[in-house]
C-alpha cells in the first residue's frame, strides 16, 4: 500500500498544490470512468487524503489547517495513477508534455509572486 511511505517531514505538498498539479499537468485528462469506482480525479483526491496528514499540534478543526503529504509519498500516489488510470500512450504525453507545462505554470507563478513581493516591499510604510 502506499500508507507506509515516509520522507522528510519538511518536505510537504499541500492538497490545494497536488490537486493543482493534477489539473496542470493534465495526468487524468484521458482517464476514464471505471464501474463502481469514483472519478479518477476525485479517487486521487481521496487518496491524498488517505495519505496526508494534519500539521501536529494545531486545532485540526479550524478551517486554515490544510493536509499534506510527503514529496515522496506523492510521487507514489502519481505513479499508482499512472498503473492505474493512464494507457502508456497517455502516460508519454504526461513525461513530455504535462510535466513542462506544469512546471511552466509554476515558474510563471513563483516570478508573479516574487513581482508581487517587491511591490509589497516598495509601498510606504505607514
Amino acid at each position: 500500500g502506499l500508507a507506509g511511505t515516509g520522507g522528510s517531514p519538511d518536505c510537504l505538498l499541500s492538497k490545494p498544490a497536488f490537486c493543482r498539479f493534477l489539473l496542470d499537468s493534465r495526468l487524468l485528462q484521458g482517464a476514464g470512468e471505471r464501474a463502481g469506482r469514483p472519478r479518477p480525479y476525485h479517487e486521487a483526491a481521496r487518496l491524498f487524503d488517505a495519505l496526508a496528514r494534519k500539521p501536529a499540534g494545531r486545532n485540526t478543526s479550524a478551517p486554515s489547517v490544510v493536509p499534506a503529504a510527503t514529496i515522496d509519498q506523492a510521487v507514489l500516489l502519481v505513479r499508482h495513477l499512472l498503473v492505474l488510470h493512464v494507457s502508456p500512450e497517455e502516460a508519454e504525453a504526461f513525461f513530455m508534455i504535462g510535466l513542462p507545462e506544469a512546471q511552466q505554470i509554476v515558474e510563471a507563478l513563483l516570478e508573479k509572486y516574487e513581482d508581487c513581493v517587491q511591490a509589497a516591499k516598495a509601498l510606504p510604510s505607514s
